[in-house]
């Protein structure tokens, strides 16, 4: 799958970027079984 990526010709659904700090509230995110894409940690 890398290289597909690479080439740009599939991207990744991102629902949600959140600061490392907000981890539970990822969690609870994906626990919860709502939304569609990715939860993201911003680890800068």
């Amino acid at each position: 799958m890398r290289p597909v990526f690479e080439r740009g010709q599939v991207r990744p659904v991102i629902s949600e970027v959140l600061p490392l700090e907000e981890v539970r509230r990822a969690h609870e995110r994906l626990d919860s079984g709502h939304g569609t894409g990715k939860t993201v940690l911003d680890l800068s």
